[in-house]
Order: structure tokens, then C-alpha cells, then sequence
């Protein structure tokens, strides 16, 4: 059975036992990486990248992805952050990001990003912005003013 040719880019993922096969077809059955692509149905640079990984390294199966998904905030910093947000709810992000920061010394600092995905996905709140209310706002004279 001859593979299918892949006929977009989501479909070119290519399985560690293909990757497996490809070596083979060029170590165990003596073909050239040039003969390889066709019998494959894959470009040639993806057959080269493959094996050359392979002689380089002896690794067949593909590295994970990703960076590194450890969240820098455990829960005793989530509890500071939302026992702060309930003594002083008008806090904006760029405070509570620095207030964090100063109070556990992260070396390197927590980024505001990471404060704003916290508070937003991990505490589950959502922030308002806050607009001061002027004292005399529902006084006669304003009223009286708003309506002119």
C-alpha cells in the first residue's frame, strides 16, 4: 500500500513510525534520500531534516513542543492576590503586579501578564475600571446642570 500524498499542512504531521520507516527505506533497503520523498509522498527537505536528525542525534521520534506550562503563581501567591483585591478592589493590574513582586522577591519578576492571567482565569475575577465619584455628583446644582 502506498502512503497518500499529504495535501495540506495540518495533515504534515508525520507519526514517529513513519519517521521510523523513512530511516529504514534509507539505512536497511540502501535508497538514497533522494529517491525517498517519492516513495513517501513528502518533500525532500522533510525527508533530509528527518534522517539528518537521525545521524546526528539517533533520535527518531519528534521532540515535544511547547515551553515551559509550569505557572509561576501557586496557590499562596493566588491566595495574597485575591485576599488583596477584597481589601482594595479599585487595585489596577500594574499595582497588584508590583506590590507581587516586591512582596515574594521573584527573581526574575512575575511579568503583569501573568498577574492580569491570574486574576482573570486562575482567581476568576474581573476587574472594572474604576471612576471617582465627586462628592456633590447628585447635588441640586449638578442635577440642574446635567439637564441644560
Amino acid at each position: 500500500m502506498t502512503p497518500q500524498p499529504y495535501s495540506n499542512k495540518k495533515q504534515r504531521q508525520i507519526s514517529d513510525r513513519n519517521r521510523l520507516n523513512i530511516i529504514e527505506f534509507i539505512t536497511n533497503e540502501v535508497h538514497t534520500i533522494n529517491e525517498t520523498p517519492e516513495r513517501f509522498k513528502l518533500p525532500e527537505s522533510t525527508v533530509r531534516s528527518i534522517y539528518k536528525t537521525f545521524e546526528r542525534t539517533g533520535r527518531v521520534t519528534q521532540l515535544p513542543r511547547g515551553g515551559n506550562r509550569h505557572p509561576r503563581l501557586e496557590q499562596e501567591h493566588l491566595n495574597w492576590i485575591k485576599n488583596r483585591l477584597l481589601q482594595e478592589p479599585s487595585l489596577s493590574i500594574s499595582d497588584l503586579h508590583a506590590e507581587l513582586n516586591k512582596k515574594f522577591s521573584f527573581r526574575p519578576p512575575v511579568s503583569r501578564n501573568t498577574v492580569r492571567d491570574a486574576v482573570d482565569k486562575r482567581i476568576a475575577y474581573t476587574l472594572k475600571l474604576v471612576h471617582p465619584e465627586l462628592e456633590d455628583y447628585n447635588s441640586n446644582a449638578r442635577r440642574e446642570q446635567r439637564k441644560l
